[in-house]
């Protein structure tokens, strides 16, 4: 579950865009990060964050896992206002935007 993102509201073109995510992984310590699942379409960056945890049985160490600033680098060459959304595992989806100028 993504709870926030942050990065800069205004790019140049062809700059990097880093968006950082915030949120939970899991509820001990075999779950992590493990990709993010992207879509680039039109004005919109749409974006799913994915944790894992192995199939191996072990003692698992008694932690929660976040995402502590997990961070997706994209170059955007196209001047305009883009739609960033993220896919939460409940089906809601959080909604951010920035401009490239």
């Amino acid at each position: 579950m993504v709870d926030s993102i942050s990065h800069a509201d205004t790019i140049s073109v062809s700059d990097t865009l880093k968006i950082k995510f915030y949120g939970f992984v899991g509820p001990d310590g075999c779950h992590e990060f493990s990709r993010f699942e992207v879509h680039k379409k039109t004005n919109e960056l749409e974006l799913t964050v994915w944790g894992s945890k192995p199939n191996f049985q072990t003692a698992c160490p008694e932690i929660l896992v976040y995402l502590d600033g997990e961070e997706y680098k994209t170059v955007i060459n196209q001047i305009g206002n883009y739609q960033i959304k993220i896919n939460q595992p409940d089906n809601r989806i959080l909604l951010d935007s920035v401009y490239v100028q």
